[in-house]
């Protein structure tokens, strides 16, 4: 099924990508116009970094807004997004 946003459909797609590939694919370089010269395996090591700190973010929100409406008058400085 086609998603509304174009990216999700490559994300969706990635493992199977990712599987395609042969043995020594982690091996291959690149160029990153800040780190200069990268692996593929570490591209991905970072890709997996990345998205742990988005999952952090979600557990960090979904923990604030159990508590916020506890908080009272307290957490009205607080502002929570999205």
């Amino acid at each position: 099924m086609k998603n509304q946003l174009p990216c999700l459909d490559l994300l969706e797609a990635t493992p199977a990508i990712l599987r395609g590939l042969p043995a020594d694919a982690g091996s291959r370089k690149a160029k990153h116009r800040a780190a200069g010269e990268i692996t593929l395996s570490q591209m991905l090591h970072e890709w997996a970094l990345h998205d742990l700190g988005h999952v952090r973010q979600i557990a960090e929100l979904v923990r604030a807004r159990k508590y916020l409406a506890g908080a009272g008058p307290l957490g009205e400085d607080y502002r929570l997004k999205p």
